[in-house]
């Protein structure tokens, strides 16, 4: 029979040992060691720092507009939203999906971002056994090379992963918990290190589900480790509006949604000043009725013709 002695206790931590098994001593501390901190906000109620946050919509639905606007507004310090205080800092993007030439810097300019605080990063520089050089995409797991581009940054305060599942690497699995945990988990250590936001871009599944954060693709492991997930859906009632509706908020109140459209040449952003009361769920049943609607109506019209 083993036995259990208590070897260490300081701090507020005690240290087990297993008398056959040395190696192996859980750590363990008491709450009332524990400093209690307040959560740091980037986007007030919406995007924390040191945290992961999902933002998940349909493709072609405006998230990596968005995900401009975001960058625009942090890298020239202009307010959010709700006018209320952005700081100014640097911000990464990882996008595998857009021209940087044609698409992400027009759309940067119209939203009046600083560009010289919005970085691409595109992909790595191998050296060779023998000093010869190769570039290689990025992916999760070069968790080294996306953490000394946070160094080399003056005050980089969000990383944006654009779509998340085009960063997994081979070898890897999105649909498998495990897979997506032991990717994301050190990713959510070089959030907490370097006190920056993460904002992973997620595409919906084509099955519906009974909640909102059930149609992000891949396994739930993506919704079960960020502490926030947004989703970005069209308005049942006006094909042009684009609404951001929260889904989990694990570190407080759910915030109100928000409304936007996407208007001129270059394309752009334009809030609406009203928020919006609709749940992502109420407006995905809307979306589910409409369509039951339309498949019945052309039955009617097969029918009678």
């Amino acid at each position: 029979m083993p036995r259990w002695f208590l070897s260490a206790k300081h701090g507020g931590q005690i240290t087990l040992n297993k008398s056959n098994k040395p190696n192996v001593t859980p750590l363990i501390r008491q709450m009332s060691f524990v400093e209690p901190t307040e959560v740091s906000w980037l986007w007030p109620g919406r995007i924390a720092l040191g945290r992961i946050t999902v933002l998940a919509g349909d493709a072609g639905g405006g998230k990596s507009f968005l995900c401009c606007d975001i960058a625009a507004r942090i890298s020239s310090g202009m307010p959010w939203v709700e006018d209320c205080p952005c700081p100014q800092a640097d911000v990464v993007i990882m996008n595998a999906e857009d021209d940087p030439s044609d698409t992400i810097r027009p759309r940067l300019e119209a939203m009046r971002a600083d560009l010289n605080r919005v970085h691409l990063l595109e992909g790595q520089v191998r050296t060779g056994a023998s000093g010869d050089k190769q570039t290689v995409p990025i992916s999760l797991k070069d968790i080294e090379t996306i953490e000394e581009t946070l160094r080399r940054l003056h005050d980089p305060k969000l990383i944006i992963i654009d779509p998340i599942g085009s960063y997994f690497g081979s070898g890897a699995d999105s649909h498998r918990d495990t897979d997506v945990r032991a990717l994301l988990a050190p990713l959510g250590q070089i959030a907490r290190d370097h006190k920056v936001a993460i904002l992973l871009v997620a595409h919906y599944r084509k099955s519906p589900g009974d909640r909102a954060d059930d149609r992000v693709m891949g396994s739930r492991a993506f919704t079960g480790i960020a502490r926030s997930v947004h989703h970005l859906l069209p308005d049942p009632s006006d094909a042009e509006r684009r609404l951001l509706l929260p889904g989990k908020s694990n570190l407080g109140k759910a915030p109100n949604g928000l409304a936007f459209t996407i208007t001129g040449e270059p394309a752009r952003i334009e809030w609406s000043d009203e928020p919006v009361e609709f749940t992502a769920e109420e407006v995905m049943s809307a979306f589910t009725a409409k369509s039951g609607n339309r498949a019945r109506d052309n039955a009617k019209a097969w029918l009678a013709e």
